[in-house]
C-alpha cells in the first residue's frame, strides 16, 4: 500500500502488505520504506518507490471460474463483449459516462532514541445494466458526507495539536480479507457484526495489458461465498483491486488509451460479483501519477454512478496531496495504511510496525521523529487531507526483527522477517513471560533471548487496538482498516476464542 515520508528519514505503509498466495502470507506486496536519504527501500534494502494496489477482474463461468472474453478460464486479456460500442452505459471511444441522449457526461473535478525506560511487562455479469435494489437494501451502513466543520481538541501524544471534527456517520470499520484464506477462514465463520465493509482482495492490472483474477484466490465460488455471507449481515462486500507492487500495471492502463477499458472492466467485475463498490490500492504512488490517477478516478465514479450512485469508491493510501486530494469527492474513503512503517533499513533502528504513537521519540541518526499512526495522519491533514474519510490501519500480522529484543536499538546485524500472521506468531513465538508494553509507542511487543539470538516481536493485540479506535475517534476519523482477517484468525482455538483481535476491535468500535 502506499506510504508518507518523514523529513530526513521515511517510512511506507503498506496496507496490503503481502508475498506469496498462501495461508501465512498474502499474494501482493511488500513493506518499503526511505532510507537515510529520502530514497525508497524495500524490506531487503533495495532501493524502490512508493506503492499502493490495484487490479480487475474477468467473467464468471457456470464452473465457478473467472473467463476471458473468449470463455476461456483465466486472466482477462480485453474487454468482453458486453462492453459494446453501442453499449448505453459506457460511451467506447471515451469513456465518459452516456446519458439517454448520447451526450457524454461525468463528474466534475475538484481542486484540490533510547530504548525507553517504561517498557514493562504485561498481559484484528455486469449481467445487467443496473444492479439489483436488493443487493444494494442488504449493503449495509452507507458513508455521509464529510464535513469541514473542526474543533480544537487536546495535544496528541506525539505533541501536535489534535482538531476534533464532530462525528458525522457511524464510526467505520473495513477489513481486508485475503482471498487466499478461504480454506482458512471461511466467509462463513467471520464475525461480519464487527465489521461495516469487508474487501475481497484482490484482482489486479498487469503492465502487458492483462489483468490477474487468479493470483490471490478469487474466484466465482469465493466471491459468492464472501459477498453472500456479508450481505446476509446487512454489510458492505466491495472488489479489492491492486496490491503492493502493481504501479506499472496501474500506470499501463490508467494511460487515455486503455483508461476507458479500465473503468468498463472494474464497473463489470462489481456488478458481477454483487459487490456495492471498489477499493483501490495502487502502489506505489508518486506525484507524477497525479494526472492519470486523477482522470481514472474521474472515470471511475462516473462508471460506478451510471449503474447505481450508492456504489462505494475508496482507496488504500498513503497520503499524497497532488493525487488523492483533486478527487476528494469521487472517494467515499480513504484508508491510510499506518502498518509496515518500520524496517532494517539504512539510517533506521528498530521500531514497532504499526504503533499509535513515537511519544516524542527521535531517530537517533536524524534526530527526525520515528513513525506513528498520529505522525502519518498529522501530516496527511497538514495537506488538506479530508479528516471525516481518513481511517488508521490496525494490522492482524507481526514483524520479527532478529538479533534485537526491543525498539529503539541499532540495527546492525538484524534482519527482519515481514508480515507474520498473528496466529502463527501466537503459535510459535508468544510466551506471556515476553510481553512487553510501550508505553510511549501505546504498543506492545515480544522481547524474546539475548543478543544475536534475541528477537524483537511487535504486532497489535487488544490494548494498542483499543488505544488506536479511541484516539481515532476522538481525534474525528471516519474509522479504521484492518489488515488482513485471516492473519487474526485461529481455527485450533475454541469458539469464542478464535478470532480475539476482531472481538477487541469490535469492542472498541462499538458506539
Amino acid at each position: 500500500m502506499n506510504g508518507l515520508r518523514w523529513l530526513g528519514v521515511a517510512a511506507v505503509a503498506l496496507g496490503a502488505a503481502c508475498q506469496a498466495p498462501t495461508a501465512s502470507a498474502p499474494a501482493a506486496g511488500v513493506g518499503q520504506g526511505l532510507d537515510a536519504l529520502g530514497q525508497q527501500t524495500a524490506v531487503g534494502g533495495a532501493q524502490d518507490p512508493f506503492s499502493s494496489d490495484g487490479g480487475g477482474q474477468a467473467d464468471l463461468t457456470d464452473a465457478g471460474e473467472w473467463t476471458d472474453a473468449d470463455g476461456a478460464a483465466g486472466p482477462e486479456a480485453g474487454v468482453d463483449a458486453v462492453w459494446a460500442a453501442d453499449s448505453p452505459l459506457l460511451d467506447a471511444d471515451t469513456g465518459g459516462v452516456t446519458p439517454s441522449d448520447g451526450a457524454t457526461g461525468g463528474p466534475d473535478a475538484t481542486a484540490d532514541a533510547a530504548p525507553p525506560s517504561d517498557a514493562t511487562a504485561k498481559d484484528g455479469a455486469l449481467t445487467d445494466a443496473v444492479l439489483a435494489d436488493a443487493a444494494l437494501a442488504d449493503s449495509g451502513v452507507q458513508d455521509a458526507a464529510a464535513k469541514d466543520t473542526v474543533a480544537k481538541d487536546a495535544d496528541t501524544a506525539d505533541g501536535t495539536a489534535d482538531t476534533a471534527a464532530p462525528p458525522t456517520q457511524p464510526f467505520w470499520v473495513v477489513a481486508y480479507y485475503g482471498a487466499w484464506m478461504k480454506g482458512h477462514l471461511p466467509p462463513g465463520q467471520i464475525d461480519f457484526s464487527a465489521l461495516t465493509s469487508v474487501v475481497n482482495f484482490s484482482i489486479f492490472p498487469e503492465p502487458d495489458g492483462s489483468f490477474d483474477t487468479t493470483s490471490n484466490g478469487i474466484t466465482a465460488a469465493q466471491t459468492q461465498a464472501l459477498v453472500q455471507a456479508a450481505h446476509k449481515h446487512g454489510k458492505q462486500a466491495l472488489l479489492g483491486v491492486g496490491g503492493a507492487g502493481t504501479r506499472d500495471g496501474f500506470v499501463a492502463w490508467m494511460k487515455p488509451n486503455k483508461r476507458p477499458d479500465f473503468v468498463k472492466l472494474v464497473v463489470k467485475h462489481v456488478v458481477n460479483g454483487d459487490y456495492d463498490g471498489v477499493d483501490i490500492d495502487m502502489e506505489p504512488v508518486f506525484d507524477s501519477d497525479a494526472g492519470d490517477f486523477i482522470a481514472f478516478a474521474q472515470d471511475l465514479r462516473a462508471g460506478l454512478d451510471a449503474v447505481d450512485p450508492a456504489l462505494l469508491l475508496t482507496a488504500a493510501v498513503g497520503w499524497r496531496e497532488a493525487v488523492f486530494g483533486p478527487v476528494q469527492k469521487q472517494f467515499d474513503r480513504f484508508g491510510i495504511m499506518t502498518y509496515d512503517i518500520s524496517g532494517a533499513w539504512p539510517g533506521w533502528e528498530t521500531w514497532h510496525n504499526s504503533p499509535l504513537s513515537n511519544g516524542g521519540l527521535k531517530f537517533g541518526s536524524t534526530k527526525q521523529p520515528l513513525p506513528s499512526c498520529q505522525t502519518l495522519v498529522e501530516e496527511a491533514l497538514a495537506a488538506k487531507a479530508p479528516l471525516a474519510k481518513l481511517g488508521i490501519g490496525i494490522d492482524f500480522y507481526a514483524y520479527v526483527w532478529k538479533g534485537a529484543t526491543g525498539p529503539n536499538q541499532p540495527i546492525a546485524g538484524v534482519t527482519v522477517k515481514p508480515n507474520v500472521p498473528y496466529f502463527e506468531m501466537m503459535d510459535t513465538l508468544y510466551d506471556p513471560a515476553a510481553v512487553h508494553w510501550h508505553a510511549a509507542a501505546q504498543a506492545p511487543y515480544l522481547s524474546l533471548g539475548k543478543g544475536a539470538q534475541g528477537q524483537f516481536v511487535s504486532y497489535d493485540d487488544a490494548d494498542s487496538i483499543a488505544a488506536k479506535i479511541a484516539w481515532a475517534k476522538q481525534k474525528g476519523l471516519g474509522g479504521v482498516i484492518v489488515w488482513e482477517l485471516g492473519g487474526g484468525f485461529r481455527p485450533t482455538k475454541p469458539v469464542g476464542k478464535q478470532d480475539l483481535l476482531l472481538q477487541a476491535v469490535k469492542a472498541a468500535a462499538s458506539p
